[in-house]
This record gives C-alpha cells, structure tokens and sequence, in this order.
C-alpha cells in the first residue's frame, strides 16, 4: 500500500482528480464561478507533484479527471456528428492528458524544490507554445482558465501563457507550502508569483481604461439571419434563402449600411463561379458586401469536396477580393480543402485579416495576419448546430483572446449567434443572443497592431526554455531515496 492510500479509501490523487473534475465543471458555462478554477488547478498541482504517487496511479488520476471534463464539455456534439464528437473528446483528452504527463515528467527531472517552482511554469509556456499548432489548438487548456478581463490583457505582452504561467507559479507555490510551511525557496517564490499577478492586474486595469486609437472605417451592418442549419432544409428552399439574404440587404440600407457583412451559410449557389447573385445584389443595394459559403473545388467536384470561401463585392457588383480558408475543421468526414497560402481581403478602407469556421481559435492564423498588415479582423461561422453547447461561450473567448493579442477589434458574424462586435481589449460592445434574427450596425474600427506579442511573439517561450536549459544545467544533488517535492 503506497503512502497516499488508505484502507478502503481511494487514492488521494483519485478524490483530488474527482474533486478537481467537479470544480472545473462549476468553474465553466452555464455557471462561470472562475474562482474556483484555482482551487481545481492547485489540487491537479498537488497530484502533479506528489513523488509518492506512481506512473500508473498518476495517469489513472488525471485520465478519470479528463475523461469526465470533455465529456461534460463535448457530448451534445454527439447530436451533430457521432464520430466528430468520439474524436474531438478523445483527441482533447489526449492533449490534456500529454501536457500533465509532459509537465510530471519535467518536474520529477528537478533535483530540488527551488527548480520545481521555475520548470513547472516554464515548462507551461512552450507546452502552450506547442498547442498552437495543433487542430484543436489551445481550446483545451484555455477553457479551464477563465479569468476577468482584467487579467486577460496581459495577453497583449505574450499571449494568455502568462497569466497561465505566473497563475501556475503562485500555485504550485501554496501547494509547497502547505506541505512545508519553512520552505524558504517556496516563500520567496510565492511573494514574486504574487507580485507577478498584481502587476499584470495593475497592466490590465490602465489598459482597460486606456481608449483604442482607432480610424472609423465604413458604418456596418452584421447580419444574424437565424436561418437553420439542416442540410436538407437549405437544399429545398433555395429561393427562400436568397430572397432573405434580399431582405437582409434591403433593411441594413435603410440603416445606411456602407459595408454589409453575411455569415458563413450554403446559399445552394456557386457563387464563385457564377457570381452573379450576390454582384447583383451588391448593385442593387449599391453597398459592399462580404459573403462566405461553401464552395465546391471545381465544377465538376463531387459534393463533398468543397472549400470555405469568402468574397467582398463592390457597389459596382464587381468581386474586388476573395479569401480561401487555410485551416479545416478537424475530425470532419468530409472536411474542407484548405488553401495553401493564407491571403489577407483586401478592401477600400484597409486589410482586413479574414478568418473562417473555427479558424479565430487558432492564434498562429491571426499572427500572420497582423505579420501581413491587417488591421481589423472579421470571423465568419456558421456554428448553429453547437448552440446547445458550451462552443458558442469558448468561440467568444477566443474572439476575445484574438482581440486582447492583436489590439484590434474582432468582428464576430454569425448564423444562429452569437455575432457580435469586440473592441482591442476584448470588451464586448455590441452582442446578439443566440437563435435570434438580428442585425447590429456599427462604424468599422481599423487600426495597426501595436502590442508587444504581435511584435516578439515567442520572447517568451524563448526565456522560458533559457529557464528550464538553465536549471538542468545546474548540479544538484540528487534527493535522497524516497524523498521527494512533496
């Protein structure tokens, strides 16, 4: 019997995964008590660093406590598409699962507390860093640290991974202590960790208070039609469809809509090929329109083979740019060709970084944007078969993330909501509820990226891993037999 069990009990790594597990569910949509995440971290902390514990008691713990989380976050999907939700929960449990077990591995490799305290956040930070560039990005670790707006604005100095990290740090800091109250490398740690938060959270208050210096671009309309998101409905009702799309139009004018923005939606229309619908339209109205669909690889492509596009028309009725998704829905049957080359649209009024279905999750998209010059960003989705999930709230938290890291506003359209308009610190002006017709109307805010990340993005990984090279590099003894962290 190992030191963390008891006769007829658990292991207390398992009642702490189970307890962590409960409390991260409480801590995410509908309920949002975000305190409580810490709690949850600081107890999947003590299971990290608990030498007593073996491999396979460790993998058992943090497994039961991801298997529980991503199905609570992921089952409705199931609804949807079975085999997406089988492989997007078990890919999101794997990436769960492959960071805690990275992170373990890191800190059974310190040969002192000292060293736990710094490789732990570190190691973090390229984790993070690596996340980037998978399908489901950092969705999967990003949910599980819902924080206030004012702490997410340090996202603007080196992406969110810092608050992650100096969150991390305290933490592992309190475990230590309350396991030995005289460490003295512990003590030190926590009050720099503490002074950490408090100066990214001063960081956050000035810049929430600090007005965007933005050029007002054309007055907006953004249209939620609310139209269903059932295949078969969309290819009976193709007339329907356009005369809604006509109407739309129609009312954003009386508005004096310059710009009017379509979500991603099947028309039944190759509007690629045969533009002249929406030119049309366009001419009819006499304003610009951006409109997104589906569109098949080639005229003579089976149905399946399609590309996620996006077109701005002119007044005139003349395409004046087009954008090609670079990055398909992960996990789909039938995903998407993705383009090679990530284009910005060009408009009248400046660049605009275009972004498609899920592609505002991934961080890397939106940097070479910026890289490229763009200076608003506009997400077009089509996600009304998730609503009763929790993906339209993380959708619009990495809308948030997208606009904190950039500086610029972060233009949501949508079909069935949420759509919405958020400014450069991520504050949300304007907000549709979700399966409601709507349409906002706003003046389009550009501006060039100005924060320190879209600048030096990987500053910090690139200390992080000095951090960790350096702490390895250090000759320590190593602990004695059976003595440990914890």
């Amino acid at each position: 019997m190992t030191k963390n069990q008891s006769p007829g009990l658990l292991p207390k790594s398992f009642l702490f995964a189970i307890v962590a597990l409960f409390l991260f569910i409480l801590s995410l949509y509908p309920l949002r008590w975000w305190p409580l995440n810490w709690i949850a971290w600081g107890l999947l902390i003590t299971v990290v660093l608990d030498r007593s514990l073996s491999w396979k008691q460790y993998i058992g713990a943090i497994y039961c406590l991801a298997l529980g989380l991503f199905v609570y976050i992921g089952w409705r999907i199931y609804d949807y598409e079975p085999s997406l939700c089988i492989l997007s929960i078990g890919a999101a449990i794997f990436i769960f699962l492959g960071t805690l077990i990275l992170l373990r591995w890191l800190t059974l490799k310190s040969t002192d507390t000292s060293q736990a305290l710094i490789i732990l956040p570190c190691a973090w930070i390229i984790i993070h860093t690596l996340l980037e560039y998978l399908p489901l990005a950092t969705i999967t670790t990003d949910i599980l640290f819902d924080s206030p707006l004012v702490m997410m604005q340090s996202a603007s100095l080196a992406g969110i991974k810092l608050y992650h990290a100096a969150f991390l740090g305290f933490l592992t800091s309190v475990v230590l202590l309350i396991k030995n109250e005289k460490n003295k490398e512990a003590k030190t740690a926590l009050a720099i960790y503490i002074s950490i938060l408090v100066l990214l959270a001063s960081y956050g208050g000035s810049r929430l208070h600090s007005a965007s210096k933005a050029v007002n671009g054309p007055q907006t309309a953004l249209i939620q039609h609310n139209l269903t998101p059932d295949v078969l409905w969309r290819i009976h009702n193709n007339d329907s469809i356009v005369q809604t799309y006509i109407e739309w139009a129609k009312k954003a004018k009386t508005q004096n809509a310059e710009l009017i923005i379509y979500p991603q939606y099947d028309i039944g229309k190759d509007t690629f090929r045969s533009p002249d619908l929406i030119a049309g339209m366009a001419e009819q109205i006499n304003s610009y329109m951006i409109f997104s669909s589906y569109i098949a690889a080639s005229a003579n492509a089976d149905n399946d083979d399609f590309k996620n596009m996006a077109f701005l028309y002119g007044p005139d009725g003349k395409r004046l740019s087009i954008y090609e998704s670079i990055e398909p829905f992960p996990f789909r049957r039938h995903p998407p060709i993705a383009s090679k080359t990530y284009r910005l649209m060009q408009s009248p009024w400046g660049f605009i970084g275009m972004h498609v279905c899920y592609e505002n999750a991934l961080a890397r998209i939106v940097r070479k944007s910026v890289q490229m010059g763009a200076q608003v960003h506009i997400d077009l989705a089509n996600p009304g078969f998730f609503n009763q999930t929790v993906i339209p709230q993380y959708h619009l938290l990495q809308d948030k993330l997208r606009a904190i890291e950039t500086g610029q506003y972060v233009y949501r359209v949508t079909t069935n909501g949420n759509t919405g308009v958020i400014d450069g610190r991520g504050r949300i002006e304007q907000l549709t509820q979700l399966n409601e017709a709507k349409m906002i109307m706003t003046h389009m805010q550009l501006m060039p990226s100005s924060t320190l990340y879209m600048k030096v993005p990987f500053l910090l990984p690139i200390l992080a891993a000095c951090m960790i090279i350096f702490q390895f590099a250090r000759r320590q003894p190593k602990p004695a037999s059976g003595v440990g962290i914890i």
